[in-house]
């Protein structure tokens, strides 16, 4: 059975997802997708849950959706890509992984991959030039590239393209990388084209009660319009808090804080009476929002440095259709992992495991009206 992946958040399902998984189909048997769960790599709260985001994944082509661990999805986009993509690898049953880039040139993805992998002294003395004056990592690390590379890195979809052929150079995969070119609007792009969106514009609509059912499927919009929504605002407070409980230690230790950012956070939390108010007051070229966001959410959620760089040590699944219980059937034989279906049978409590329970349980508190935790040990898996 030839299998394609795909990483994704689904935040929410869109028109523009259901033509990636389409392709994908054109190609294969089956296809695997790992998700984000409770939170996004945006820092926020996913707009909608988990399980509905597995079921709207499932009734538009998927046939077997993992959940990314937390303290992958709430990272980098170098660890991000590498979470999924060494998850994807262990499973033993992944031939190629499809994902969206704004350039079809595999080999100019390809070369800009092993260029970063590879770090030649010329490429890393301009990347330390560009960092000293005070340019954001992704911005200095385009510069420091050769031109015709520069223009590759200056958009989401490309950058995670790149990390995503790096990692399977570094894994040394056999998973073949298959990128589709973006169709009509960009990552961020808050105008629809057609009915294409990006998923930043659906979102903006649900957030408006605008209507948004031209740009997601229809079989997806019937789950979505019957759904709470979530919104990470409402634990604004608890995210103060936290951080003025902790100390500048502490802060340090957090996933991604570098450079005396502790101490800045700590400064701003002490004096600040929201979180907006402390983005704006910690926000900078070398630390955008998005990266800010992650961070305080991995301080409340006690994500370390280390633990975000671990290797995968388990498989959870959210849902599946008939092809996918015939994959979970060749993963038991294929994967090293313990593969989930029941989270109360999963006894060996690993720390990542345990912080996808904790950010289910804090996630529920941004659902409106807020729900009580414990979700993970009551919810099944979606099966079609």
């Amino acid at each position: 059975m030839k299998t394609t992946a795909i990483i994704a958040e689904y935040n929410p399902f869109h028109n523009g997802h259901l033509y990636q998984l389409k392709t994908a189909r054109q190609t294969a048997d089956a296809v695997i997708v790992i998700m984000s769960g409770a939170f996004v790599q945006r820092g926020d709260a996913a707009v909608f849950d988990k399980w509905t985001r597995a079921r709207a994944a499932l009734l538009n082509g998927a046939d077997l959706v993992l959940e990314l661990p937390t303290a992958y999805a709430l990272s980098t986009a170098q660890r991000f890509a590498m979470g999924a993509v060494y998850s994807l690898e262990l499973t033993g049953v992944v031939d190629g992984l499809c994902f969206g880039a704004e350039t079809e040139d595999r080999e100019l993805l390809t070369e800009t991959a092993r260029l970063l992998e590879d770090e030649p002294e010329e490429f890393s003395s301009a990347l330390k030039r560009n960092l000293s004056s005070g340019l954001s990592y992704p911005a200095a690390r385009s510069l420091a590239l050769p031109e015709k590379m520069q223009n590759l890195l200056s958009s989401p979809n490309n950058i995670l393209a790149v990390e995503y052929i790096r990692s399977l150079i570094r894994l040394k995969s056999r998973i073949k990388p298959l990128p589709l070119l973006r169709k009509d609007v960009g990552h961020h792009s808050p105008l629809p084209s057609g009915n294409i969106a990006s998923a930043t514009a659906v979102r903006s609509l649900i957030a408006k009660g605008e209507d948004y059912s031209p740009y997601v499927p229809s079989c997806a919009f019937a789950l979505y319009k019957d759904c709470c929504i979530y919104d990470t605002a409402a634990i604004d407070t608890a995210v103060l808090a936290h951080l003025r409980l902790m100390s500048a230690a502490e802060l340090s230790l957090v996933s991604d804080v570098t450079e005396g950012l502790e101490n800045r956070l700590k400064s701003a939390a002490a004096s600040c009476i929201c979180v907006g108010e402390l983005l704006e007051a910690v926000k900078t070229k070398r630390y955008p929002l998005s990266r800010l966001r992650r961070i305080l959410l991995c301080a409340l959620l006690g994500i370390g440095k280390d633990i975000s760089a671990s290797s995968p040590d388990y498989l959870r699944v959210l849902g599946m259709n008939d092809t996918g219980k015939k994959l979970l059937a060749k993963m038991k034989h294929s994967s090293p992992l313990t593969v989930i279906t029941k989270t109360a049978d999963f006894k060996v409590r690993s720390e990542k495991f345990l912080l996808d329970i904790k950010a289910s349980d804090i996630a529920a508190l941004c659902r409106c009206p807020p729900s009580s935790g414990g979700l993970d040990f009551v919810q099944s898996p979606v099966i079609l």
